[in-house]
Parts: C-alpha cells; structure tokens; sequence
C-alpha cells in the first residue's frame, strides 16, 4: 500500500551522533525517525488544529531536541519533547510580513531564528528579544531584465508625416421647395444635395478640330 505524501523533512543529529528525521505527512500530522526504528508520531498538542505547518526546522539545544515550525498564518512556534508546543513572539517583524525562508541554529548555547521575508529582507531573533532587521549593504544592486519578446521585437518603419488633404469645393445645398416631388423622400433629398448654385455657369466648348474624313470642296469647273 502506497504510503501518505511527506510535504517537509528536516534532519538534525543528537549528541550521542545517532540521526533524526522529521516528516509533516500531507495530513499535517508530525513523525520522527531515527535508524533501525520505526517512524513514530510527534505531539502536535499546543499546536493550532486548523493551521497548516509551511516550514519546519529541527535541531539539538544543550542535548535537547527543539521543533520550530511557521505556520500558514505566519505564526511561528517551538517545542521540545514532553512539552506543549508554544507560540514565539513576533514583537519586532514588519506589518504584513510573509515568510519566504526560516531557519534555526545554536549560538552560544542559545537559539536563534533567521528568516527571509517577502520583501526581500533578513531578519533574526534571540529569546528575550525583539527581531532585528539584518543589513543587506554590500549586496549587488537588483539588475533589470528586458524579456526576450522585448529585445527580439523589430524596428518599426519610420511612418511619414500626414499628406495634407485635398480641399474639396463646398456643397451648396438648395432649398427643396422649388424641386419636383418625389415619391422617395431620401431620393429627393439626395438629389438637392449635389443641384449646382444658381450663379454656375459651364465654361465655353472647345472649338471643333477639323476632321480628316470631311467631304473636300469640289474642284472649280471649267
């Protein structure tokens, strides 16, 4: 039978060198598993019942196990084995923050929380303390990409300025009540539209060219 989807794993060696694993199923419940045992389910007791765990850390404080895990919510909490599982305090973190990355480790003995939020900035926490904004100054600036689409487009052909239109002669509308009646009112709308002004005149014909196949005079008689 198939097993149950593993959405996370983490892994961290306790004292003695010996390896731990830890799940979150898809079911969100919690397993551990150390070599030649079978996997056993951690308490969830503490935790929220209707959140989803995002992120999971797990490591090892003065011989001690630790889980710290986000949750959907952007919550943060920890727990260590025979304890409920308890919320971390957020004091310090931004409004609106989200979680991109999350991870734990000792210094000095003591935990510390680092996480990557969505905007891009880093940030730690020590118990006892608010979160504090770490530097980025030396990072490279952000470098801004031109899609392919952009880069590959052609030139567009110069477009020639607009040619100036011809001016047309303006429409002199006559007045229809000196028009024949039409049965078709559009038709004789129509027709007023394009009737010439009153003071046009036609210019003079050409003179007639003569023509070749005209009759020649007849010759004198003698």
């Amino acid at each position: 039978m198939a097993k149950q989807a593993i959405r996370l794993l983490t892994s961290y060696a306790k004292s003695d060198g010996s390896t731990r694993y830890v799940a979150v199923l898809e079911d969100n419940t919690m397993w551990w598993y150390m070599p030649g045992h079978p996997w056993q389910p951690s308490s969830m007791v503490g935790l929220p019942a209707n959140k989803q765990i995002v992120q999971i850390s797990a490591y090892l404080r003065k011989g001690d196990t630790r889980y710290v895990v986000v949750l959907d919510d952007q919550t943060i909490w920890w727990f260590m084995p025979n304890h409920q599982w308890q919320r971390s305090p957020l004091d310090g973190l931004p409004a609106d923050y989200t979680i991109r990355q999350f991870n734990v480790y000792i210094k000095g003995g003591d935990t510390r929380y680092v996480a990557l939020l969505g905007d891009n900035s880093i940030w730690w926490y020590a118990p006892g303390h608010t979160w504090q904004n770490s530097t980025l100054d030396g990072m490279p600036e952000a470098t801004v990409v031109v899609p392919a689409s952009v880069v590959d487009m052609p030139m567009t052909e110069n477009v020639s300025a607009p040619q100036p239109q011809e001016q047309l002669a303006p429409v002199h509308d006559a007045p229809l009540s000196d028009l024949p009646s039409f049965e078709n009112e559009t038709e004789s709308a129509e027709i007023a539209r394009f009737r010439l002004p009153d003071d046009f005149h036609f210019p003079p014909a050409p003179p007639t060219p003569p023509s070749d196949s005209a009759t020649p005079p007849a010759p004198p008689t003698s």
